[in-house]
């Protein structure tokens, strides 16, 4: 159990409406992953809540492993499956915390009761055009075909896993899509298109790579109005092309000045999701400082696995090297900036120097 003064440290920076649970996520999500198996969150895949197309959706969400995890959260238990927020709120990378991402949805709620899911998360399907250094073939075809060398996933969503969703659709909040890469996904274009018909007030976010937008995406994008993600670790054109494998700089580029102005006229969110690593470290201030400029969300993962580009396993001189270029980037606080979305990029900055200061007393 993580120490009461931690929590209560972590506690001051949430909503007080929404500390019935250290996560509301068991509460109010669920995610959807490659294998068919169904989780609380995307950073928990070890504790399965059931597996699709052995367990219906309805058996899933009304089970005893969502019941119990939800109980854990209530009683601040971290212990099943939840290492990584655990390792985030150690470090006191509070903005980096993932379970506070559910706590808007789970404002005064204690137990789930008989309430709907009010988020899905679908990670459905590995399909990606790229392999990122980071990255694994779980996540992109390419890498597991090129790099893994290994037969591809048997993907066991079908049409009936549609027919299962669409009663749940009316009752969503939020719908979020990734991937793989979620352009090149046939099924969530079916999702979308029952979003659109059913109930088009969902918050619906998809995180992209950035390098697909082709007509037919064009005319999903104009109807579903949702918000974008554009995964993007450099704005330095070499920097970003290591990292970025088989991506055209120039084309997010371009792709991503659309999903700016696209997103701004439909009044919907717009963030950039960095993973910091040694390969683009010192380009981060760039990344920041376009976001502050242009009125985008900085998220910034938690890098650990491969080893070989996280912090987290270099000798402890080149973690100071790191940790002292990055503080002196930002001077200037701006956690009171008249502008929300500076505010949470310092924040989020902020924790991930939390995170490095973390990573190298414990190198």
């Amino acid at each position: 159990m993580l120490p009461s003064r931690l929590l209560k440290k972590y506690d001051s920076t949430r909503n007080p409406s929404a500390l019935s649970a250290i996560c509301h996520a068991p509460s109010v999500n669920l995610n959807f992953d490659q294998n068919g198996n169904v989780t609380a969150c995307c950073f928990n895949r070890s504790y399965k809540l059931g597996t699709y197309p052995k367990n219906t959706l309805s058996e899933i969400w009304n089970g005893s492993k969502c019941t119990e995890l939800q109980e854990a959260m209530t009683e601040g238990n971290l212990s099943k499956g939840c290492w990584l927020c655990e390792r985030q709120l150690e470090a006191e990378n509070f903005q980096g915390v993932h379970a506070r991402d559910y706590d808007k949805y789970g404002i005064g709620k204690i137990t789930k009761n008989s309430l709907m899911p009010q988020i899905f998360e679908f990670e459905t399907s590995n399909v990606c055009n790229l392999e990122c250094l980071m990255c694994n073939g779980y996540f992109s075809s390419s890498i597991r075909r090129n790099r893994e060398r290994l037969e591809p996933l048997q993907n066991p969503y079908d049409d009936a896993f549609i027919e299962q969703i669409e009663p749940f659709i009316a009752h969503l909040a939020a719908a979020k899509f990734l991937g793989g890469e979620p352009f090149l996904n046939p099924l969530y274009y079916k999702i979308w298109d029952l979003i659109i018909n059913i109930n088009p007030r969902i918050e619906t976010v998809i995180t992209t790579n950035g390098t697909i937008l082709n007509d037919k995406t064009r005319e999903m994008l104009y109807k579903l109005k949702p918000a974008i993600t554009v995964s993007c670790d450099s704005l330095d054109k070499s920097t970003y092309e290591k990292i970025r494998r088989n991506a055209s700089y120039d084309l997010m580029r371009t792709n991503l000045e659309f999903f700016i102005e696209l997103t701004r006229s439909n009044n919907k969110g717009m963030s950039l999701a960095v993973c910091p690593m040694r390969e683009n470290w010192k380009t981060l201030p760039e990344i920041y400082e376009f976001c502050n400029d242009r009125q985008v969300y900085m998220g910034i993962n938690t890098v650990i696995w491969p080893q070989e580009v996280s912090f987290k396993f270099m000798p402890k001189d080149e973690i100071k090297e790191v940790l002292d270029y990055l503080r002196r980037s930002i001077t200037v606080d701006r956690s009171q900036s008249k502008f929300w979305w500076v505010r949470e990029n310092y924040g989020h900055f902020v924790g991930m120097l939390n995170q490095i200061k973390f990573w190298y007393e414990n190198a």
